[in-house]
């Protein structure tokens, strides 16, 4: 992709025409391996290892026009494939709800709630009272990071930026 270094490992998938994701590296010493059978258009997945650490990490952008079960389910395949590894899913879920600190709740924003709660997944999000999402017509809080109980007590100083990038600095996981 344009503007990210050639000095940063970068996993991506997809192309222009049916749609990417990826995951960058900043950090030399952190080797990732991409997960092709997991990694769609939209939906890049790594794995991680460093030492005792495994941990598989996600970026997936959830397409407003389709239907959010199809996406819910690439996620469930994604925590089938890491049982008893943390997992970290930095997401552009286009689903509000008032759990993740938006204004309001949407039937996609009900749906992936419910997910969560049935696949213990944990909301990193803080509510730092800036939306995620922002543009003429509104703003909103649609991206969103989760992980799984191996991973939530290990995260911190968790940030969102501007719209498209989500920064998890979780230092912790990597010493």
């Amino acid at each position: 992709p344009i503007g990210v270094p050639i000095k940063y490992c970068l996993n991506s998938t997809g192309n222009d025409k049916q749609g990417s994701a990826a995951i960058v590296i900043l950090n030399k010493s952190i080797h990732a391996l991409i997960i092709n059978q997991l990694s769609y258009a939209y939906t890049a997945v790594v794995e991680i290892r460093r030492g005792a650490l495994n941990l598989i990490v996600t970026s997936m952008y959830f397409d407003i026009r389709k239907n959010i079960e199809d996406d819910v389910l690439k996620l469930k395949n994604i925590l089938d494939f890491a049982t008893g590894r943390g997992v970290i899913a930095a997401i552009d879920s286009n689903c509000r709800s008032k759990l993740w600190h938006d204004i309001q709740s949407n039937n996609r924003g009900k749906v992936l709630e419910e997910f969560m709660i049935s696949n213990d997944l944990y909301l990193v999000n803080n509510d730092n009272g800036q939306p995620t999402f922002q543009t003429r017509s509104g703003s909103s809080r649609v991206d969103l990071t989760q992980c799984n109980r191996q991973v939530i007590k290990k995260i911190n100083n968790w940030d969102s930026a501007h719209e498209e990038v989500v920064w998890i600095t979780a230092s912790s996981l990597l010493q």
